[in-house]
């Protein structure tokens, strides 16, 4: 069925630019060759960045997460400003400047 796919877009969907077209047909192509070989033999430039920048933006999330909660634990009165700073490995002014940052959002 997949492979079929790229011959009916060509002849049913007239409207569909050439490049659409083309678009449509590798991607119809990609996904049958990686339903018969098992998904992982076609991994384009695309799939690789998309991988790379979730995984970016997890590991950037996980970060903001723990500075956030370390200034709701200073600000509660649970830790002091030093221990939170020594946590994220920074200087006591520099997470300082981050709760400050935090605070205007």
């Amino acid at each position: 069925m997949y492979v079929l796919m790229p011959f009916i877009v060509f002849l049913y969907a007239p409207e569909l630019s050439t490049l659409e077209k083309l678009l449509i047909n590798f991607q119809a192509l990609k996904k049958g060759v990686d339903y018969i070989m098992g998904g992982e033999l076609i991994k384009t430039r695309t799939d690789i960045a998309r991988e790379q920048g979730m995984e970016h933006g997890m590991e950037l999330g996980l970060e903001q997460g723990k500075i956030r909660t370390l200034i709701d634990l200073v600000l509660s009165g649970d830790i002091t400003a030093e221990k939170a700073a020594e946590k994220l490995g920074i200087s006591k002014e520099a997470f300082e400047e981050q709760m400050l940052s935090a605070q205007s959002k």
